[in-house]
């Protein structure tokens, strides 16, 4: 008999959930080829051209892509299976006792999960047989998902370790009014009477505050605030009355457990990934537990896996969440001593300015507020992972969700960046066949690319980690087998050097999916080699998401979008100015403001590890901290290149709004005409993601005119002349220069490729592995290249 498994479709396409045997081969996500330590699996930067042209046409095991089998291969024999499919290798886990049954009516939540013998015997024995037949074997760390709840294990003896909310119910009281407020569904956590201090509320405007029409444009004082907390009764009811010569705002803060995810596919309790003491035991009862278990076998795994850890949110994001909620923060026991510690101030009594415009310090209280939540994140969940994993010479990998979009980053798993920094491959979700997309959903004529890829990768160069993966086509019913060569040639183009499906492999042919397998070999076969090259920097403006992030009043993406219009903004004009570059194949690295503080300038360049910029990019960054200012500021004036895009800081992360810090970029400007620039305000002021053609051009002719004004500046060492639609990405070994040309488009493209120096030039098939020589490749010389629909070529140049 074989074990029943869930297969968890994704909530917003609810059509592909479905049931299936463990015995088939179903998915659940990713994982990678490359142990911490280094293994066979990292190439050789000595390698002679010879061996890396055998190394090419047949690809080892640790470059192919790897199909997730989930625990049906303890039941099953897979060996055919996989080696029909020239498969890399797969994902396992422990899987349940068949026949046994969920708890509390919970997805996913499995007493028998981690906890049968026999399970664990069979695994020992099927990490074995994968070993002997040189298959490379990653564990996935959950039942189901998202991560942390260790199949319900970790509630189940602590139920205090559930994701907590703090929401905020908002009541006006008039002067001379009186009110009374009590929690609705939580216990109170503070009750504040702030007066109003200004009332522009008939403007509608969005301004830093919390987006409900009854309160924008009103303006209320903290500092004049009057705590109602100790006056409730025995029925936690508080009674207010205002004086008869000012209007006040009531913000009663309550807090209760997040029960968001209930209403998703997988009916479940989340853990709380800020609370140290539950991840930890999530780490004790999965991790631990496989180590215990698996004794010396442990050591035939290259990976541990983590899948989509994620803050338990408002309300759910997908078509089941409710039209109304009250704005919350997620919640840890330890989220006000942090912030104390670090910002010297009482949490509790800057709360209300997450839900309302307190004045000009508002946007400083809640950048501070998300920095100290985003730490605990990254901290208590990401790090004690990844400390687990190097303890046992385990590579940490996984990835979050919905990195799309820097709004989405916040609400459900703090800081992408910091995140990313404790795992040793970051990684990416791709959902279905969409070009140039990660994620299905958004107007692909107003967000015409996603930066999913370029983020993952950037971390990865920057801290020169040993790569990237991706877990890619969910939900891909139907996909063809072109479509799936296009996307995963645009992936490696983003710097994608680690591949592992979902899906696809139960719509592919055996004999496909060996032909992708294939492809995606070659490509990270070149791909993960030398190292990555490029001048641009584009600094990512998180601060900014944080200083005007509203909390979500309703569940589903178009309320989270109407919610936030600013940093909706912010994160739109940070995706067009990628999407420039991108566009231009003009390669580039995003930077967060921590990694720009930390690099030394040499010869007019920024050096961060290995990379070396020469031009940096400053789209919408709003708020800024002074020591980033500093560093951009000596980047300017050694003759930096510095290109200003969208709204000028306004704010300084550490004293908030502050006219002076415009000034002084302003100044930058103006004195610097040679070598700064500033491409104003794109689009709209209130963006939505259905942004009108009119701004969409506009926008793309200012930013196509920033792209030309700093290749008159510094041209780049790669200029393509040929369709838009082409990616380029560059690595360099001490004697060898290889160029990726990605096509996902469905159509052929034609053009030349001209290189700033010389050597001997070939072409790389990855569809074929045929490798044709071309001679030798004088500088600014150019080579015309034929890159077929949905596939790639590699130019590579032995200097």
């Amino acid at each position: 008999m074989t074990v029943f498994h869930q297969f968890i479709g994704r909530s917003f396409y609810k059509k592909y959930r479905t049931w299936v045997l463990a015995s088939m081969f179903f998915c659940t996500l990713s994982v990678f080829n490359s142990r911490v330590s280094g293994s066979e699996t990292e190439p050789k930067d000595d390698i002679n051209t010879s061996e890396l042209h055998s190394q090419f046409t047949q690809p080892s095991a640790a470059y192919r892509a790897k199909p997730i089998l989930h625990s049906s291969p303890l039941d099953v024999d897979s060996m055919d299976w996989l080696q029909q499919r020239h498969a890399g290798g797969t994902v396992l886990e422990v899987g349940i006792t068949p026949g046994s049954s969920n708890l509390d009516g919970q997805s996913c939540n499995n007493p028998t999960y981690l906890n049968d013998p026999q399970r664990f015997t069979k695994l020992k024995t099927q990490l074995e047989k994968m070993n002997a037949a040189g298959f490379k074997t990653w564990i996935y760390d959950e039942l189901g998902y998202p991560s942390g709840n260790a199949g319900g294990l970790v509630l189940a003896e602590h139920p205090e370790y559930q994701a907590q909310l703090v929401g905020a119910q908002l009541r006006r009281c008039n002067r001379g009014e009186t009110i009374e407020i009590a929690p609705k569904q939580g216990t109170l956590v503070a009750c504040f009477a702030l007066p109003i201090m200004t009332d522009n509320s008939e403007q509608n405007t969005t301004y830093v505050s919390n987006y409900n029409p009854s309160f924008n444009g009103v303006e209320v004082s903290l500092e004049a605030a009057k705590e109602l907390t100790d006056t409730a009764n025995a029925e936690h009811k508080i009674r207010f009355t205002a004086p008869t010569d000012t209007d006040y705002l009531l913000c009663l803060l309550e807090r209760y457990p997040s029960e968001a995810w209930q209403r998703h596919d997988v009916h479940r309790k989340n853990a709380n990934i800020m609370d140290r003491d539950a991840m930890r035991r999530f780490i004790e009862v999965t991790h631990q537990r496989y180590a215990d278990t698996l004794g010396e076998s442990l050591n035939l795994v290259e990976a541990i896996f983590t899948d989509e850890p994620q803050l338990g949110s408002a309300d759910y994001w997908g078509s089941n969440g409710l039209p109304e909620c009250l704005p919350a923060i997620q919640w840890c026991d330890e989220l006000p001593q942090a912030f104390s510690a670090k910002y010297h101030q009482n949490l509790v009594a800057l709360l209300p300015s997450l839900f309302l415009n307190a004045g000009p310090k508002t946007s400083l209280y809640r950048y501070q507020i998300y920095d100290i939540q985003s730490d605990l994140i990254a901290h208590n969940y990401f790090e004690q992972i990844q400390n687990w994993c190097h303890t046992h010479q385990i590579a940490s990998t996984g990835h979050m969700l919905l990195e799309e979009s820097l709004l989405f980053h916040l609400m459900f798993t703090g800081c992408a960046c910091k995140n990313f920094r404790y795992m040793d491959l970051p990684g990416v979700d791709l959902l279905g066949t969409p070009m140039y997309h990660t994620m299905p959903g958004w107007s692909f004529e107003a967000f015409p690319e996603d930066y999913s890829c370029k983020l993952a990768s950037s971390i990865a160069h920057l801290s020169n980690k040993m790569g990237v993966f991706t877990e890619s086509f969910a939900v891909s019913n139907h996909a063809a087998l072109r479509q799936v060569l296009g996307i995963t040639a645009w992936q490696f183009a983003g710097g994608i050097t680690h591949f592992t499906t979902y899906t696809i492999q139960q719509e592919l042919s055996a004999e496909d999916y060996a032909k992708f397998s294939d492809f995606a070999g070659r490509m990270a076969t070149l791909c993960r080699r030398g190292k990555h090259v490029a001048d641009v920097a584009i600094l990512i403006p998180e601060a900014s998401v944080w200083a005007t992030y509203n909390p979500v009043t309703g569940g589903t993406f178009a309320r989270y979008q109407e919610c936030n219009p600013e940093a909706l903004m912010i994160d739109s004009v940070f995706r067009d100015t990628c999407f420039a570059f991108s566009r231009h194949q003009r390669d580039f690295d995003i930077i967060d403001e921590a990694f720009l503080q930390s690099a030394t300038l040499v010869d007019k360049q920024l050096c961060i590890g290995n990379e070396k910029f020469s031009i940096l990019v400053i789209p919408e960054s709003r708020m800024i901290s002074s020591k980033t200012m500093d560093k951009i500021q000596a980047f300017t004036e050694v003759g930096g290149i510095v290109a200003w895009v969208g709204t000028l800081p306004q704010m300084a992360s550490e004293t908030g709004l502050n006219s002076k810090i415009t000034e002084h970029v302003q100044s930058s400007i103006d004195t610097h005409l040679n070598t700064t620039c500033h491409i104003e305000q794109l689009g709209l002021r209130n963006i939505t993601s259905h942004r009108n053609k009119e701004d969409i051009q506009s926008n793309r002719e200012k930013l196509d005119g920033l792209v030309s004004w700093i290749e008159a500046q510094i041209p780049a060492e790669i200029h393509w002349n040929g369709p838009d639609g082409i990616r380029i990405l560059q690595r360099d070994e001490p004697h060898r220069s290889i160029i990726l040309l990605a096509n996902p488009d469905q159509n052929e493209a034609s053009g030349t490729l001209t290189v700033s120096f010389h050597g001997e030039c070939s072409i790389w098939n990855p569809e074929t592995g045929e490798i044709t020589p071309h001679g030798k490749l004088d500088a600014k010389t150019p080579i015309s290249i034929r890159i077929p629909n949905e596939s790639a070529r590699f130019i590579v140049i032995e200097r």
